[in-house]
């Protein structure tokens, strides 16, 4: 791309260019009027950031044609739940979206490396009337309020295409890697979004424990500090 166009375009080559000389990636989700509809509308519901849900809206799609169900472990104000609900729907799929979350914070705190960050009942500004209130039209989502996995009995024989946890806590993840792994379908995704973060050394923990054994896939980073699961 040469200086001359970039100055037909308006755009300075230091507005594009990293300090190292490497140009920037694009703002894709900028382009993407659906994305940005849904985020307008529930930036008040998710503490996930804007790059953070772009991945998580990208992955929805690319999970929509594969049969199962989609589930969510950590709901807290339903954001990145209705994002999933929306994603899925550009694609023409009425998937049943289960959700899971104790509606009251977080749940006693039994790993030590989590006890330095995190206590019983953080987060636990979000109501379980409150969700029912934004999906109060969606007759494919399914909410659970109650300690993953107990809550979860009426679906031990379910199959999933996504599974997003976002727990915070070892036991919680560790969970979830052991309810959902067997029943992920074939190409089936589950993203994990706290597993980089320094302020939730569980996630990684568990994810890297269950994944070690018998050969599984294994986890793949993103920069956005989530990691995916691809099921083989």
């Amino acid at each position: 791309m040469s200086n001359e166009f970039l100055k037909d375009q308006n755009i300075h080559v230091r507005q594009i260019m990293t300090s190292s000389g490497h140009p920037l990636p694009l703002p894709l989700w900028k382009e993407d009027e659906i994305f940005q509809s849904i985020m307008e509308e529930l930036k008040s519901n998710t503490m996930v950031d804007l790059i953070r849900c772009f991945m998580l809206y990208q992955l929805a799609i690319q999970a929509a044609p594969i049969p199962g169900n989609v589930a969510e472990v950590g709901v807290w104000k339903g954001g990145t739940a209705k994002l999933l609900e929306i994603a899925f729907e550009s694609r023409g799929c009425k998937k049943n979206i289960h959700l899971f979350d104790t509606f009251s914070g977080l749940p006693e705190i039994s790993a030590d490396q989590d006890r330095h960050f995190h206590k019983k009942g953080d987060f636990n500004d979000a109501s379980l009337d409150y969700v029912r209130t934004l999906f109060q039209n969606s007759h494919n989502i399914h909410i659970y309020p109650g300690i993953f996995p107990e809550s979860a009995k009426a679906l031990r024989s379910a199959g999933f295409c996504f599974v997003h946890i976002d727990v915070d806590l070892y036991k919680s993840a560790l969970d979830a890697c052991s309810f959902f792994y067997e029943k992920l379908a074939p190409g089936g995704i589950m993203a994990f979004d706290d597993y980089g973060f320094p302020t939730c050394p569980g996630v990684k923990t568990a994810v890297d424990e269950f994944f070690s054994r018998d050969h599984r896939e294994r986890p793949i980073y993103l920069p956005t500090g989530q990691c995916i699961i691809l099921k083989r």
